[in-house]
């Protein structure tokens, strides 16, 4: 029988496979009661189907901090615009969670220090992508992932390795 670490550290490895490359965000369900009005008008006045919300390039990060987590880091691009993200995989190893991780996802730092795009980052804060935790449903090797919003606006978006 493999010790908790063990399963950790088996599940942490599939993840990195899988999580690596890039997806298309294909559709993203939000739920209009549940947007953060930072004072960015987003357009959206009902519970709404986003398609094809954005491209998101995953890739392990050079340094890994914790071996009871996986780090990541990767770009989104979202209207034309590059966003660094840092991404973080909390891994769940019980049979009985309807998930098999959370992730975390949030700014990553700008190698090239040009300015962020800011009205991009605040729709992307407003639907509650960026500063959002997400539940992760995949079947490792496999192309799609459901990523279950755990706080804000997103109800689940739907991802297709690409």
């Amino acid at each position: 029988m493999p010790s908790f670490q063990e399963e950790q550290m088996k599940m942490i490895e599939e993840f990195r496979e899988q999580f690596s490359g890039t997806w298309q965000i294909k559709q993203v369900q939000i739920k209009h009661s549940e947007l953060v009005d930072i004072n960015y008008p987003t357009g959206i006045t009902t519970d709404t189907l986003l398609q094809n919300l954005a491209t998101l390039h995953i890739q392990p990060a050079t340094q890994q901090s914790d071996d009871r987590l996986l780090t990541l880091e990767g770009t989104l691009l979202f209207r034309n615009q590059t966003i660094p993200l840092h991404i973080q995989f909390y891994p769940y190893t019980s049979k009985e969670a309807l998930s098999q991780g959370v992730v975390s996802i949030n700014l990553g730092l700008s190698k090239t220090n040009s300015a962020l795009p800011q009205a991009e980052m605040s729709y992307l804060t407003t639907i509650g992508f960026l500063g959002e935790n997400f539940s992760i449903n995949t079947i490792p090797k496999q192309p799609t992932m459901t990523w279950q919003g755990l706080n804000r606006a997103i109800i689940d978006a739907k991802l297709l390795k690409i």
